[in-house]
């Protein structure tokens, strides 16, 4: 996921319908051709990632090998948005672009277009136009003035942390995930970051609870 603060007030959002099964055994095959294995390795990788010929929803690795075979149409899609000066982020199959002018239609038609010649569609009833004075969110991100994540995950984790600096041996074995959670904040507010990373570091080095 790539966070951005919006640049203006106007957000786009676009979605590609059924973008894992839209992935089949010859997309699957080039990607693991380009790292350069072996035709029998690649036959046999390919064939382990798909299910009835398409990449599953839910397996490990359908995600990364979606992102992989929809670079070339990401690296369109970026050059696109640096000719107009529009800022583009995408997470999975949600594409979401800002600007701080309206977005026009040819520009989300020319998208469209790039897309549809990548073997994909996009989901027509899916299509998103916000403006100003509108709550923009992207991803679980509200983006109006910065990207942040809702208030209601911003509580739990500030009421996690607040346990976990009060108590670090009680929450061992969830030093991972707080580790986790303190990158994540620290992604959009650097200073709340380093907070939890140093919560989490103590949680991660405190010693175990003798029973």
């Amino acid at each position: 996921m790539r966070l951005f603060t919006l640049a203006g007030g106007y957000l786009t959002k676009v979605d590609i319908q059924d973008f894992f099964p839209s992935i089949g055994f010859r997309q699957v095959q080039s990607v693991y051709g380009g790292f350069g294995f072996p035709e029998k390795v690649v036959l046999l990788l390919a064939r382990l990632s798909l299910l009835r010929g398409v990449l599953p929803q839910g397996a490990p690795t359908s995600p990364q090998l979606a992102n992989l075979v929809f670079l070339p149409c990401d690296a369109e899609i970026v050059a696109l948005c640096e000719r107009v000066g529009v800022a583009y982020s995408r997470y999975a199959d949600d594409l979401t672009f800002s600007s701080d002018r309206p977005i026009s239609v040819t520009f989300v038609g020319q998208v469209v277009r790039l897309i549809q010649s990548h073997s994909f569609n996009v989901n027509p009833d899916k299509f998103r136009f916000l403006g100003p004075g509108q709550r923009l969110s992207t991803t679980g991100m509200v983006v109006n003035v910065a990207a942040h994540p809702e208030r209601t995950l911003r509580r739990q984790l500030r009421a996690r942390f607040h346990q976990a600096e009060k108590d670090p041996g009680s929450f061992r074995l969830e030093a991972s995930q707080l580790m986790g959670w303190a990158a994540y904040v620290n992604m959009y507010d650097p200073d709340l970051g380093r907070k939890y990373l140093a919560i989490a570091g103590r949680v991660r080095n405190s010693p175990p609870i003798s029973i």
